[in-house]
């Protein structure tokens, strides 16, 4: 009846028992070793509880690092992109990459200075064919026409500027 209250295991009870029935007979001593087990059981128990409570908190520690790093990396990523001008559907298609995993920053930054300078020349040339447009409509001879669209090749990209220099050389 005394094992029965010190609610040992099932193993420990065995230990306790064959050692009664090998012809330990001092009951005394058999509970104290019974109380012995039990204490040290609880002690293990506590240990591994405290052990599994310690991983539970490094690993919620490391989700919170792994979450604030992705959350910088994407705050920098939103900042190199708009420096180099590229918004709307550039941007959120740069974005989703990152955050489906299916690139990582640096392929994006990649990606991101390819498509920059794609954006770039086709904005150069739409200039230049409005340019081209806008000096047809002003009749000037060809030689004239070459001149300003050279100064447009050569960066000068005010198209107003170069139209303005053309209605003087008319």
């Amino acid at each position: 009846a005394k094992l029965g209250e010190l609610e040992l295991n099932e193993p420990s009870k065995l230990n306790i028992l064959q050692k009664f029935d090998a012809g330990n007979l001092n009951v005394n001593k058999l509970v104290g070793n019974a109380r012995k087990l039990k204490n040290d059981e609880a002690a293990l128990n506590a240990a591994e509880k405290k052990a599994q409570l310690n991983r539970n908190a490094a690993k919620k520690l490391e989700n919170n690092r792994l979450i604030a790093t992705k959350i910088t990396n994407k705050q920098e990523l939103s900042k190199f992109l708009n420096n180099l001008g590229l918004v709307g559907n550039d941007k959120n298609a740069l974005i989703k990459s990152f955050n489906n995993g299916t690139l990582n920053a640096n392929a994006i930054k990649t990606k991101a200075m390819e498509l920059s300078e794609q954006r770039k020349k086709e904005e150069v040339y739409k200039l230049r064919t409005e340019l081209a447009a806008k000096l047809g409509e002003l009749e000037l001879n060809e030689p004239s026409k070459l001149n300003i669209l050279q100064k447009f090749d050569a960066g000068n990209l005010n198209v107003n500027k170069l139209v303005g220099n053309a209605r003087k050389l008319k």
